[in-house]
């Protein structure tokens, strides 16, 4: 059962600064009411006059609340200034989009392979999303794999290693292949770059971050709202 109400985020954001703005917003994933989908939208924006890391955190606000109705949206912010929004619309696609996002996804792996400098600045969920979200809609892996198979030369050894062990037929997709078979959706699942805390309680974990972070950032909002 929700332990906040989309009202009472909503309105301790308009007295909220620097990072209790984005620990409210992540807030708005699970609370009750009408009003969070819209807010996350309005805040996603490029022209919200928020940070990065408060829009990436609306993002992913929007792909719990409002889910694939909000593709377009996620497929535009790929082509954002921010990479963390840019990642956190990555993300979304590959949990919650339709497949009419294929081009946007497709396109944005291949400017992030291309990119100069990505052995500097890589991230592992270039990939990861992208493949996360082509294994959603099976019409778009052959597309993916054969995108890889052009670029693979700009593959990190992290995420070379990772893609055989996850997908190991990528290259018979590439050749369109009719026996290769699909990714591990299991493996997935799971982050590339290893997670030394083993197995997580999200449930424990969610629970704990809203009384540690979360519940004090709303009562120094409401301390400011009552004065």
């Amino acid at each position: 059962m929700a332990k906040y109400s989309d009202d009472e985020l909503i309105a301790a954001l308009a007295v909220a600064r620097g990072d209790a703005r984005s620990i409210l917003v992540v807030g708005l994933r699970r609370s009750l009411g009408d009003g969070g989908a819209g807010v996350a939208r309005e805040l996603a924006q490029p022209n919200s006059g928020e940070a990065g890391y408060v829009r990436a955190a609306a993002i992913r606000t929007l792909a719990s609340r409002a889910g694939a109705t909000a593709t377009a949206l996620f497929a535009e912010r790929l082509s954002d200034r921010s990479m963390e929004v840019q990642l956190a619309a990555a993300d979304a696609l590959a949990e919650v989009g339709t497949d009419l996002a294929s081009v946007a996804m497709l396109s944005w792996l291949e400017r992030k392979l291309l990119r100069p400098t990505r052995a500097a600045n890589w991230d592992p969920d270039e990939l990861r999303s992208t493949l996360r979200y082509a294994n959603r809609h099976g019409s778009v892996l052959n597309r993916l794999a054969q995108l890889i198979d052009a670029h693979e030369s700009q593959l990190q050894d992290e995420e070379h290693a990772w893609l055989v062990e996850v997908w190991p037929d990528w290259r018979k997709a590439a050749h369109a292949d009719s026996g290769a078979q699909p990714p591990n959706t299991a493996a997935l699942a799971e982050p590339m770059i290893e997670d030394h805390r083993g197995r997580v309680d999200m449930e424990e974990l969610w629970a704990q971050w809203e009384a540690n972070t979360l519940d004090p950032v709303l009562r120094l909002a409401q301390r400011r709202m009552s004065h």
